[in-house]
């Protein structure tokens, strides 16, 4: 398409934009529609743009479908992380949640090396990328059967029976959550949150945590996004340029 460095980096930022929105709004959203809902539908929207941007046909198409596409990954990991605390026994939940976590950082290198497989084919295998992203699809489809709604969320909506009825099909013990149908089970006002977090016995983790993601992210974000464009620039092949990236 002759894009210009201009160009390469607004399709960039754009993607950025999407996830900043996707973070901000997929806690809020499940919040009212459900932890489940909102997975299903995230995974629905990456899944999908995914496959779009296979079709993309000039610079406008895949800068609206890589925003898209960044609302729907962001958006899916914020719940994803949501629901795995509200649904795993909180004595191994740091073991589940970081063996998720784990297999989704997989993602990266076998990224890299099916880059090196496919770009090599042609001009316009590229699209066969995007098409892979779309992968999505099938677990939405299984999600439906197996994927159950947190019953801490139904508990918080006055849903007890639906709750019950999921934990028993869980654990195999039939449960009594009336006595959970209290203020503790209740979704905490925003700004109590943030007061809360800021509070004077929690105020030099949260700063900590906020001071580690600010210096960490921008690096991690700028050499992921630039790295194939400065290695361009440089004249290295986007071959050598996927080989450097499974090794990082």
């Amino acid at each position: 398409w002759n894009l210009s460095l201009a160009e390469a980096g607004q399709i960039n930022f754009v993607y950025s934009i999407g996830t900043f929105i996707g973070g901000l709004l997929g806690g809020y959203i499940s919040n009212l529609i459900g932890r489940k809902k909102t997975i299903l539908a995230c995974i629905l929207v990456f899944s999908l743009s995914s496959i779009l941007s296979g079709f993309a046909n000039g610079f406008l198409s895949i800068l609206l479908l890589r925003f898209i596409t960044g609302i729907g990954t962001a958006g899916f990991v914020v719940v994803t992380n949501l629901y795995l605390i509200e649904m795993l026994p909180s004595k191994n939940r740091g073991k589940w949640q970081a063996l998720v976590f784990s297999f989704g950082a997989i993602a990266g290198p076998v990224a890299s090396v099916l880059n090196k497989a496919v770009i090599s084919l042609g001009p316009e295998s590229w699209r066969i990328l995007y098409f892979v992203g779309g992968i999505g699809i099938i677990p939405f489809a299984l999600g439906f059967i197996w994927l159950k709604e947190s019953p801490r969320w139904l508990v918080s909506k006055d849903k007890i029976a639906e709750a019950e009825k999921i934990v028993e099909e869980i654990t195999g013990i039939p449960a009594d959550l009336s006595n959970q149908n209290n203020e503790s089970s209740r979704a905490i006002p925003i700004f109590t949150t943030f007061k809360q977090l800021f509070a004077q016995k929690n105020r030099r983790n949260t700063w900590v945590l906020i001071s580690i993601f600010w210096l960490a992210y921008p690096a991690y974000a700028s050499l992921l996004t630039w790295l194939p464009v400065l290695f361009s620039q440089k004249g290295f092949s986007i071959q050598d340029t996927a080989t450097f990236s499974i090794f990082c």
